[in-house]
């Protein structure tokens, strides 16, 4: 028996743990340089914010700007709350738009659900499988 093929497949196994190692190391770079631009940045806005605002209303100390009230498009039964945190929620996944509607969902049509529930059950992927 000769040695070649376990010494060329140690030598393989190496390489790609050198290049696994050197990969990580990389990405670690680019996350660590990333966060430090979005904490730069933070430091930044607030700054900006802190100036503008205490410009704005005469002196640091002075209350900022008079938040906008809540307004509710379901007839009023969804609370304040409950609509501060859905808008966070959109705004946290980087829809930066208004948040136009929330309401309860509307009833459907006899048929739609039906029609809804046989499309949805012809895809269990148990259906034809013996047990």
């Amino acid at each position: 028996m000769t040695l070649e093929p376990v010494l060329f497949s140690l030598k393989v196994y190496g390489l790609v743990i050198v290049i696994s190692f050197f990969c990580a190391a990389v990405i670690r770079l680019i996350v660590l340089v990333l966060s430090s631009q979005a904490e730069r940045s933070r430091a930044r806005e607030a700054a900006r914010d802190a100036a503008g605002a205490g410009a704005r209303a005469g002196g640091p100390d002075a209350p900022g700007p008079a938040a906008a009230p809540a307004v509710c498009c379901a007839g009023g039964d969804i609370p304040p709350e409950h609509v501060a945190i859905i808008a966070a929620a959109v705004h946290a996944l980087g829809f930066d738009g208004p948040v136009v509607q929330i309401s309860e969902p509307r009833p459907r049509e006899g048929w739609v659900s039906a029609g809804r529930f046989a499309l949805h059950s012809s895809h269990n992927v148990f259906k034809g499988r013996q047990r």
